[in-house]
Order: structure tokens, then C-alpha cells, then sequence
């Protein structure tokens, strides 16, 4: 489904350049569960970004399902970010003036998605992610596990065929992180290819691969079996 070769990538200012990635290879097959594991400044939200097409790389080749998106124009790019591509970040990143409705509506706005196609939609996520109640509800109304499942909400809605998602449970307490990553192993059971930094060890065990990196490479790139139920 996705292939990365030989990415590699530069973060510069006027003292010091820092190499972020370097010939970074990966393959992701459709309906994987994947963790990205390494410690602190080791590439792996970096690495992320690139999959998620929030940053370009200086070097390298994007293959998804044989098409090179890094030949895409920008434009192009950004189209398929928002209709291939659904994010969740650690810090939720809601709009605090808008409703749980209007936050999990907004990328279909921007997809100029009909209103009675984006209505069906955003109830379907609503029910699913037990948030119907809460829909009138401003973020600063909910708490952690509630903010984290409006975001999960965002990212479903525009039906991605990727979820990308960057320490999802970072800011919840265990319980709270236990039921956000069933969440992610049921939606990846139900055939969503899901990858996902992290730097706990127990929420990999969701996962049917962990990728671990160090110094922007790739150190390990193993399979194994989830555990978790």
C-alpha cells in the first residue's frame, strides 16, 4: 500500500543542521497496525509527518499503491492528504469555539462535501464514537477521553483509507488510553491500516508490528503478534 525509499530529511537554521531521517525505507501493507517506537528525538513523529504528508522530504521516493506523490504538485498533495489521510494528534488540536458537531465537520467543509451527505456522516461518528450526546458540547466541556474520541471522530469522518495517529494516548490516564487504543484495534480489525507513535510498550502490544528507530533510521522493523485484547 505505501512504500517509503530512501527518505531522508534536514531541519536547518543559522547555527546547526540536524539530520532527522536518514534513508529511511518502509513498507506498510493495507490493513497493518503499526508502532512507531524510539526514544525522544529519534524520528519517529518525524517520520509520521512524512506519512501523513505534513512535510516533504529533502530526498526519496513516496510510493501509495504505485503512485509517487512526491511527483504530485502541492495542490494535488494536499487533496490527497484530506481524502486518503485522517490524523490524531496528542493534543487533540479541537477548536475550542466550535461544537463537538462543528469540529468533526470541519474537514468535509473544506472537501466541499454536500450538507446532507456531511449530516449522515457526522452522525454516523457521533453514534459510533458515543458522542451524540455531547454534540452541542464545546471541547473545553469534555474531558480528556471525551476531547480524544471527538478527535478519533475527525479523523473517521472523511472515511481515510490511512489513520495516522501521534501519541493518542500521551494525555490520558491509563484507563482512559486502554479504551482509546480497543478503539484503534477494533477500527483496524474492521480494516483500517492504522499507524501509530508511541512510547509505551503496552500500547504497542495493540499492535501487529512495532518499527523502532533511533538517530532517524530505522533499527528494527519486526513482526509480531498483538496481544492485547
Amino acid at each position: 500500500m505505501i512504500t517509503l525509499e530512501n527518505i531522508s530529511k534536514t531541519f536547518a537554521n543559522d547555527e546547526v543542521k540536524t539530520q532527522a531521517l536518514t534513508d529511511v525505507s518502509l513498507t506498510i501493507n493495507e490493513g497493518e497496525f503499526i508502532a512507531i517506537m524510539g526514544s525522544s528525538g529519534s524520528g519517529k513523529s518525524t517520520l509520521l509527518n512524512h506519512i501523513g504528508l505534513l512535510e516533504n522530504a529533502d530526498a526519496g521516493h513516496y510510493w501509495f499503491e504505485g503512485s509517487d506523490l512526491y511527483q504530485m504538485s502541492r495542490s494535488a498533495r494536499q487533496k490527497f492528504r484530506a481524502s486518503h489521510l485522517g490524523y490524531i494528534f496528542q493534543n487533540f488540536n479541537l477548536i475550542d469555539d466550535l461544537t463537538v458537531y462543528q469540529n468533526i465537520e470541519l474537514p468535509l467543509l473544506y472537501q466541499k462535501v454536500a450538507k446532507s451527505e456531511r449530516q449522515q456522516r457526522v452522525n454516523e461518528v457521533l453514534e459510533r464514537l458515543e458522542l451524540t450526546q455531547r454534540q452541542l458540547h464545546r471541547p473545553l466541556q469534555l474531558s480528556g477521553g471525551q476531547q480524544q474520541r471527538v478527535a478519533i471522530a475527525r479523523a473517521l469522518v472523511t472515511r481515510p483509507r490511512v489513520i495516522l495517529a501521534d501519541e493518542p494516548t500521551g494525555n490520558l490516564d491509563s484507563r482512559i488510553g486502554a479504551e482509546v487504543m480497543s478503539l484503534l484495534q477494533e477500527l483496524n480489525a474492521e480494516g483500517a491500516t492504522i499507524v501509530m507513535v508511541t512510547h509505551s510498550p503496552e500500547h504497542a502490544e495493540y499492535c501487529g508490528r512495532v518499527v523502532e528507530m533511533a538517530d532517524g533510521t530505522l533499527i528494527n522493523n519486526s513482526a509480531k503478534l498483538a496481544t492485547a485484547n
